[in-house]
C-alpha cells in the first residue's frame, strides 16, 4: 500500500494566472493511533534497537516483508518527521554536528562576576558593559607578530564565556595573544582568549554530576572532590549558586579552581559534556524504538484504508 495514495484530494489552484487548477494529495490529513491503543503494551509492541543506518523502510521491510509499511513504524512510535525524529547514521550525524556548532570556540577569564577586559589606551571595563560586548556578525582580529588572524563572530554566550567564531583566515587563534573586536558603536576592545577548542563541536555543551543532573556552571561549596578529581554530588546535596557568582579567587574551596566552569577553562574535562556527546547521546536515546507485531497491522492497515477514503 503507497501511503499517501490513500489519503484523499483537494482541487489546488497552481497558477495564479492561468486560474489552472489540479487535483493535490491533501497533505494536511493525518491519523494518529487513539490514545487508548496499548502503544506501549508487550502485547503489541517489541522493544528494538535501531541500528546504525537503519530506516523504516528497512524495519518494515523485515518485520512485515514489505517496505511500504515504513509509516506504521514511525507512527508506532509517535514520529511524525523522519528526518529529525529518526537516528540518524553516524555519518550523517557527523555531517550534522558540524553544520550545528560551526567555528572554534574560545573562552575567556571568568574570575569573579565578570572577566575584566580593556581598552586599547588601558581602561577597564566589564566583558558584558555595552563598551566592550561581543557582537555577532562583527569580526575578530588577532595578531601573532607579522601574522593577521580573522575570523566572523557567529556566538557569544556570557554564562560559558565562550566565544564562536567562524570563516577563520589567516592561520589558527592562539593563546597568549589577545583578541581584538569592536561594540555595538564600532569601539575596538582587547580580550586574552583562556582556552580554546579548535572544533564547536568539542566544546561543552552543559556539565553534570555523576547523577546526570545538569550543574550550574558558577556552582561552588557544595561538593566533595576526590583523588580522582571528578566532583560528586552527596546525598541531596548538589551543585547550587544561592551565594551569587564567584567574586574572587579565593572564593570557594579549592582557589582559583572554585567553580566548574572555571575548572573547564583552566584545562578540566570533568563532568564535562561536550556539544557532541549531547548531540550523540539525544541520537543514541532515539534508537529505542517499539515495533507492533505483524498480527496486528492487518487491522490497522484496513481501519487506515477506511479512514481516508
Amino acid at each position: 500500500m503507497s501511503f499517501f495514495n490513500k489519503f484523499s484530494t483537494i482541487p489546488y489552484k497552481f497558477d495564479l494566472q492561468q486560474n489552472n487548477v489540479a487535483a493535490a494529495v491533501n497533505l494536511l490529513t493525518s491519523a494518529k493511533f487513539l490514545d487508548t491503543f496499548p502503544e506501549r503494551s508487550n502485547k503489541c509492541y517489541v522493544d528494538y534497537l535501531v541500528k546504525d543506518g537503519e530506516k523504516p523502510e528497512h524495519i518494515s521491510q523485515r518485520v512485515y516483508q514489505r517496505p511500504d509499511y515504513h509509516w506504521i513504524v514511525l507512527m508506532s512510535n509517535k514520529i511524525y518527521n523522519p528526518y529529525y525524529d529518526w537516528p540518524m547514521s553516524s555519518q550523517d550525524l557527523d555531517k550534522y554536528i558540524y553544520i550545528k556548532y560551526p567555528g572554534v570556540a574560545i573562552f575567556y577569564d571568568c574570575v569573579g562576576t565578570e572577566a575584566t577586559q580593556f581598552y586599547r589606551n588601558g581602561t577597564n571595563t566589564l566583558l558584558t558593559s555595552f563598551k566592550s560586548h561581543f557582537v555577532v556578525g562583527n569580526t575578530l582580529k588577532q595578531t601573532q607578530g607579522n601574522k593577521v588572524i580573522t575570523g566572523k563572530i557567529v556566538e557569544w554566550d556570557p554564562t560559558f564565556r565562550k566565544l564562536v567564531v567562524d570563516e577563520v583566515e589567516g592561520g589558527v587563534f592562539k593563546l597568549s595573544f589577545d583578541t581584538v573586536s569592536s561594540n555595538a558603536d564600532g569601539v575596538e576592545f582587547k580580550a586574552t582568549p583562556k582556552k580554546i577548542v579548535d572544533y564547536n563541536a568539542d566544546s561543552v555543551h552543559h556539565f553534570i554530576d555523576d547523577f546526570n543532573n545538569y550543574l550550574d556552571p558558577y556552582a561552588k561549596i557544595n561538593y566533595y572532590e576526590y583523588d580522582d578529581n571528578r566532583i560528586y554530588a552527596t546525598k541531596s546535596v548538589f551543585y547550587n549558586n544561592k551565594d551569587g557568582l564567584p567574586n574572587s579567587q579565593s572564593t570557594g574551596l579549592t582557589g582559583v579552581n572554585d567553580f566548574i566552569l572555571n575548572k573547564y577553562i583552566n584545562g578540566s574535562q570533568n563532568n564535562t559534556v561536550t556539544n557532541r556527546m549531547n548531540e550523540e547521546m539525544e541520537n543514541d536515546f532515539k534508537r529505542n524504538v517499539k515495533i507492533l507485531r505483524p498480527e496486528y497491522v492487518p487491522p490497522i492497515v484496513k481501519q487506515f484504508e477506511k479512514m481516508f477514503k
